[in-house]
């Protein structure tokens, strides 16, 4: 993959007609992408080095660091804070839908390559998503306390080893965020997967 490459796979993006924000979704996974790759030794550097892609207006308004800073705070050093902190940085870094990281297995993380196996995403498409090195070492803290590292248990689960519900991660998603002195609102799943866009 080349920068000239790169330039010539979003030309083809605007010819297709496709929408700013989806082009700007294919930027953000791509960057997250090529990132992962520097960190881990597969590419000298990145071929976005040099090409940007504005935001467009139409893209959903993101939390922004600091925001994302006041929920992770939120998070106390126990088993419900430390699970918490993990799927926080989980959906933030990995640019995850709430139902694609409520299904996600034990045996889905793959730590060797930072990736998480998402089975029937969008599209009813498997996928895998790279993550960065503080989410990480927020999901090895995680599965060092999970209630059933067991390779077939859901990798976020409750107190009992048992899956999440929606209705549970968006609860929990406006209570953390609420707590945070600097966010004027409640953030949802959404707004975290968005945040890939800046990380």
């Amino acid at each position: 993959m080349t920068p000239l490459a790169v330039r010539a796979f979003f030309a083809r993006l605007q010819e297709q007609g496709l929408s700013a924000s989806r082009q700007h979704q294919a930027y953000r996974t791509l960057k997250a992408f090529f990132r992962w790759g520097v960190e881990t030794g597969l590419l000298a550097e990145t071929p976005l080095r040099g090409f940007t892609m504005h935001t467009p207006k139409t893209l959903p308004d993101v939390p922004t660091e600091d925001e994302l800073g006041a929920a992770l705070a939120a998070c106390p050093d126990t088993l419900e804070g430390t699970r918490n902190r993990a799927l926080i940085l989980t959906l933030a870094d990995a640019g995850l839908r709430a139902s694609e990281a409520l299904h996600l297995l034990v045996e889905d993380w793959r730590p060797a390559d930072r990736g998480l196996f998402v089975r029937a995403g969008k599209g009813r498409k498997d996928r895998v998503a790279f993550i960065g090195p503080t989410t990480t070492r927020a999901l090895k803290a995680w599965l060092a306390r999970h209630p059933a590292p067991f390779p077939e248990s859901f990798l976020l689960t409750d107190q009992r080893g048992r899956s999440l519900k929606r209705r549970h991660l968006v609860t929990l998603l406006h209570r953390l965020t609420w707590r945070g002195s600097t966010v004027r609102r409640g953030r949802g799943a959404r707004d975290l997967r968005d945040t890939v866009a800046d990380r």
